[in-house]
């Protein structure tokens, strides 16, 4: 399923390759991110775990969108 999430404190490019890291880590595929609205398009079927691991490294999501 694809998902947007929006993560807040995702805001320079650093954000970026560290989110981007941990997607790739559990086997998310990352389709956009998009630094400016503070939201990852992504593809998973374990949403559950990307909000964990985002949060782990002090990236928690506001909140998500089912896009599919």
């Amino acid at each position: 399923m694809k998902y947007l999430p929006h993560v807040p404190s995702m805001s320079c490019e650093h954000c970026k390759i560290r989110t981007s890291k941990t997607f790739d880590g559990i086997g998310v595929k990352v389709l956009k991110i998009d630094i400016k609205n503070k939201k990852a398009l992504i593809e998973t079927e374990g949403l559950s775990t990307v909000l964990k691991e985002l949060e782990k490294i002090d990236y928690p999501v506001e909140d998500h969108k089912v896009l599919e």
